[in-house]
Parts: structure tokens; sequence; C-alpha cells
């Protein structure tokens, strides 16, 4: 588990974690900007890890469940 910017990352993104927050500030992304960007991250890779998926199920329709299921529990960013 890797905590970045005060977000705690677990699941099967978390090895990926660091290479995000670093690739956020090479493009200029602010702390608060990139705190953000990994806290998305965090929740994509919670809800993987639940639905017992990896990173290779990442794919759009999976992507699109992700959403829709987001949206369903109420979040609006």
């Amino acid at each position: 588990m890797d905590v970045l910017y005060g977000v705690r990352m677990t699941g099967p993104l978390a090895p990926h974690a660091t290479g995000l927050a670093g690739e956020l500030a090479r493009l200029g992304f602010t702390e608060m900007s990139a705190r953000g960007q990994l806290g998305l991250a965090a929740h994509l890779s919670r809800w993987l890890a639940a639905a017992g998926l990896g990173t290779m199920a990442l794919t759009a329709p999976v992507t699109e469940e992700y959403l829709a299921a987001r949206r369903a529990a109420g979040y609006t960013a």
C-alpha cells in the first residue's frame, strides 16, 4: 500500500501509484489536483479489488461499469 499526496492506494492499481504520482508531477499538476486524480485511481483500484478483477480486466466495458457504479453511489466527479 502506498500513501501519496495523502491518498492511500490499495488493490490492483497500487503498484502503479508511485508512477502515476510522478507522471502527474511531471505534467505540472498541483498537489491538490494530483490528490484528486490519485483519489479517483484509488477508488477504481478498490472497486476492481472488490469485484475480484485485476488490471488486465480494465477494458472499456468494465470502465463503463465502474463509472455507472460510481454515479449510482452519488459521485458527480
